[in-house]
């Protein structure tokens, strides 16, 4: 069985924009935050936009983005699966994720999980 080097994640930040130049590879982020308040429930937030970053992956690594309620008591909000690509393990791979009219149904504490996941093969 082969093992598997996850990476580690060295920036997730929030923003209002990640724009990526494909001339240069070069991403730029814009106005970033660490907290959203909405005033009555439920409430719409027309883009959720992570900026994320990470280092020392080894092959391909599924991962999965997702917003749950602080306690995890009801379903997530959204779940998005990913694979990311690694290389080189000294590389920093960097990608932005969007996810579009994210609906909070009440009040109260979420959070925004990266979960690295491991296959069945190891």
């Amino acid at each position: 069985m082969a093992t598997i080097q996850l990476p580690d994640v060295i920036a997730l930040l929030f923003a209002d924009d990640v724009h990526h130049d494909l001339a240069t590879g070069k991403f730029s982020i814009l106005g970033t935050y660490s907290s959203l308040a909405g005033s009555v429930f439920p409430w719409m937030q027309p883009a959720l936009i992570v900026y994320l970053a990470f280092t020392d992956g080894s092959g391909t690594v599924p991962m999965k983005i997702r917003l749950v309620d602080a306690d995890e008591i009801r379903p997530a909000i959204f779940e998005s699966d990913a694979v990311i690509h690694f290389s080189d393990p000294t590389a920093t791979s960097e990608h932005a994720f969007f996810q579009n009219n994210v609906l909070f149904p009440e009040a109260g504490e979420y959070r925004l999980q990266l979960i690295r996941e491991r296959t069945a093969d190891r």
